[in-house]
């Protein structure tokens, strides 16, 4: 009898030990970080659960055998389930996709790009309807006013951004990075211009994030007006308008009318080219009203150095003195021009650098306050008019491309006409017979692309700078 009863329970452990080796059940051997899914041994029931390395999975048991695993990092796991024996089953936790960046607020009708660090993904939304996605691309196009979820997908495992679209009445677009991806802040600033005064001033500024390829912008609320938009980054791009300029003069205006919306109006940013070499240029930029007024530092003035063929190699901003520099600079001939919104700039040209001669350090510049000119310093004993009796009114300006010129001279003698471009460019010449007393002479300018121009007169007993509009 007593080896009967040992037989029996011989046969019990063989059995319950054949039944604890069950297979663990799932429904996949993989899972994402941050995701869950129920396991389970269900012909065992009354055992534990274990996981191998809990930093990268970790499982709660719910009885009598069931259990939650959780991806916690990715990795490979062994989860164990253990009554009286044990049996296991390993899984792979993979990794979720990195955040996503972007901007999460865009207008009806406008794209944005949203962007990824971790490749090979494909992009999707949970609404459509509301925006739409470049499955490999990530570019946004706002369809209709409302909330979805825009999904990044790596290996199943998707990151995740809330987005909102909404009716826009004012002006956005992108800032966009062609050259060297570009990460971190975008200082946007929308300036308003009077095309008859031409006169320019700060409307309003927005600081947006740049994903490496570009930044969204968006201004709302804007009165009927013309308007200009500029983007500035901390390195490796020049401070630029819409569309690509960096002069203000230059940058293409948008007309906009209250009540509409101004879609897409996209600032490729211009890069720098990289210096290497023995060259320095420096100087120094004051302000005053005109001849005779006291200077003062002009602080935070952009300055730019040029090379040969007009493109921009650095640019820089006056300090608290004043102040400013390039080094590094290759030996070669150089333009400095200052850019201050509204203010014509006469830059200082043919700076030439050479090895055995590297440095110029006294390209200083006045900056005045009351004629919106920036000249060299050397310029500084120059008014607009030297002789005060000898005053000249030149109309109309705006130009339809007749330009009258009006003297009360002292002399009769022959005068100059030099008109440039904002660089400094001399685009026309004529020479022009001054009689003493009261005069006009017209002068054709019909051959001038439209714009603005740097006009100088010079005789005698005059030297007059002013600048004028050129619109046929």
């Amino acid at each position: 009898m007593q080896k009967n009863l040992m037989l029996t329970l011989l046969a019990l452990v063989v059995s319950f030990a054949s039944f604890a080796l069950t297979p663990i059940k799932a429904v996949s051997t993989t899972l994402c970080a941050g995701s869950a899914m129920y396991i389970d041994d269900s012909l065992s029931p009354g055992g534990t659960w274990t996981s191998s390395n809990t930093a990268v999975a970790t499982v709660t048991g719910y009885p009598p055998y069931a259990a939650n695993l959780t991806g916690v990092s990715a990795g490979i796991v062994t989860i164990t389930y253990t009554l009286g024996t044990y049996v296991t089953q390993t899984f792979t936790i993979n990794p979720l996709p990195a955040a996503i960046t972007g901007a999460t607020t865009i207008a009806v009708g406008a794209t944005s790009t949203f962007a990824d660090a971790t490749p090979g993904g494909t992009w999707s939304t949970s609404a459509s309807t509301v925006a739409s996605i470049g499955a490999t691309t990530g570019v946004q196009t706002g369809v209709s006013a409302g909330a979805c979820l825009v999904y990044y997908t790596v290996a199943g495992c998707k990151a995740t951004i809330a987005d909102t679209v909404n009716t826009l009445s004012g002006i956005c677009g992108n800032v966009l990075f062609t050259g060297a991806p570009y990460t971190g802040s975008v200082k946007v600033y929308l300036i308003r211009f009077n095309p008859t005064t031409l006169i320019l001033s700060a409307y309003d500024s927005t600081t947006v994030t740049g994903t490496g390829a570009s930044a969204y912008y968006q201004f709302s609320g804007i009165p009927t007006d013309s308007f200009r938009v500029k983007a500035a980054v901390t390195s490796g791009y020049i401070p630029t308008y819409y569309t690509s300029n960096f002069y203000w003069y230059g940058a293409t205006s948008i007309y906009h009318t209250s009540g509409t919306a101004d879609l897409n109006k996209d600032i490729t940013m211009v890069a720098g080219t990289p210096t290497s070499g023995p060259g320095f240029i420096g100087g120094s930029v004051t302000t005053g009203a005109n001849k005779g007024t006291s200077s003062a530092p002009a602080v935070g003035l952009q300055i730019y150095v040029l090379n040969s063929t007009g493109a921009v190699m650095q640019q820089t901003q006056t300090d608290a003195s004043g102040n400013y520099s390039f080094s590094t600079l290759p030996v070669g001939t150089y333009t400095i021009f200052p850019e201050a919104l509204a203010y014509m700039t006469t830059p200082i040209t043919s700076i030439t650098l050479t090895t055995g001669a590297p440095s110029m350090n006294t390209a200083n510049f006045i900056q005045h306050t009351k004629s919106y000119t920036i000249t060299p310093g050397y310029a500084l004993d120059v008014n607009n008019i030297s002789s005060s009796v000898s005053p000249v009114f030149v109309f109309p300006n705006p130009s339809n491309g007749k330009l009258n010129i009006q003297t009360n001279a002292i002399t009769t003698e022959n005068g100059s006409v030099t008109i440039s471009d904002i660089t400094g460019r001399q685009v026309f010449t004529t020479t022009i017979n001054i009689n003493q007393g009261a005069g006009i002479n017209q002068v054709d300018l019909s051959g001038l692309n439209n714009g603005l121009y740097l006009l100088n007169i010079k005789s005698a007993s005059i030297n007059y700078n002013s600048k004028i509009q050129v619109t046929k």
